[in-house]
């Protein structure tokens, strides 16, 4: 009898063990389905992020001429980019577009409007601390006598124009 007491007390404490396996491997899953939901639930934040990263809508748009063969801003264009970029300042997520639009035809053309777009580049860049990599840079040849409807946060003009958005 005593051999038996023996053995049921070491069946009872392989059966006690047994357990102890089970809530400690069922205590593992549920951690591990928790851990599998906050990586979805992330997943799902990152993927709407992703989403809306391009979906800017348009907030200023504005023109900047030049005098024909002049790739200086003025002082008028100074005035006139500093009221564009002064709000841009305290902004996160928005881009600048550039257009820079010349009469003519050719490389010459293109050369000019790129010339009109690039020294309004520099002076956002310079004197508001505006990210290049926030800027988007277009020369075109031909002269444009209106802007286009505003795209994502740019600014626009008919030698140079820009357009933001954010």
């Amino acid at each position: 009898m005593r051999a038996r007491s023996r053995e049921f007390s070491s069946l009872r404490a392989k059966a006690n063990e047994a357990d102890q396996h089970a809530i400690d491997a069922g205590n593992k899953a549920q951690a591990a389905q928790q851990t599998a939901q906050q990586a979805h639930t992330r997943l799902n934040t990152v993927e709407q992020v992703v989403t809306n990263i391009d979906q800017y809508q348009p907030t200023t748009q504005t023109e900047i001429l030049f005098k024909p063969g002049q790739t200086v801003l003025s002082q008028n264009a100074k005035t006139a980019l500093d009221e564009m970029a002064t709000p841009l300042k305290n902004q996160r997520g928005y881009v600048v577009e550039v257009q820079g639009f010349s009469s003519g035809h050719g490389q010459a053309a293109i050369s000019t409007s790129q010339k009109m777009a690039e020294s309004v580049v520099r002076y956002l860049a310079l004197n508001h601390d505006i990210p290049i990599y926030r800027i988007y840079l277009v020369g075109m040849a031909m002269h444009r006598r209106r802007p286009r409807p505003a795209m994502r946060s740019r600014s626009a003009s008919p030698a140079a124009a820009l357009k933001s958005a954010s």
